[in-house]
């Protein structure tokens, strides 16, 4: 269990950091007038399911195991959604 909660944790922590980024990310797209509408709800949709699943880390009414499947799910989510909004950022230069 103890390695379960290890895992989990790096996870969330990853997770912090993406957030971070693709928010930055979408703030350089908004200034370059790039962001369309569309994309702008995508993101906060991801965005808002992201925290939604951080917080029920928090409260522990489900089992890690599980917790740490649907973490695994959401951290890839988050890795495209960032890589896909740096490239968008990086082709605006």
């Amino acid at each position: 269990m103890e390695e379960v909660e290890r895992q989990l944790n790096l996870i969330l922590l990853e997770i912090a950091s993406l957030e971070e980024r693709v928010w930055d990310c979408i703030e350089r797209l908004r200034e370059k007038d790039r962001l369309s509408p569309h994309l702008e709800e995508y993101v906060r949709s991801i965005m808002s399911e992201l925290s939604y699943w951080t917080a029920l880390c928090t409260t522990t009414s489900e089992s890690p195991h599980v917790l740490l499947r649907r973490m695994e799910v959401h951290l890839t989510r988050a890795r495209r959604l960032s890589e896909h909004l740096e490239q968008l950022s990086a082709a605006c230069i």
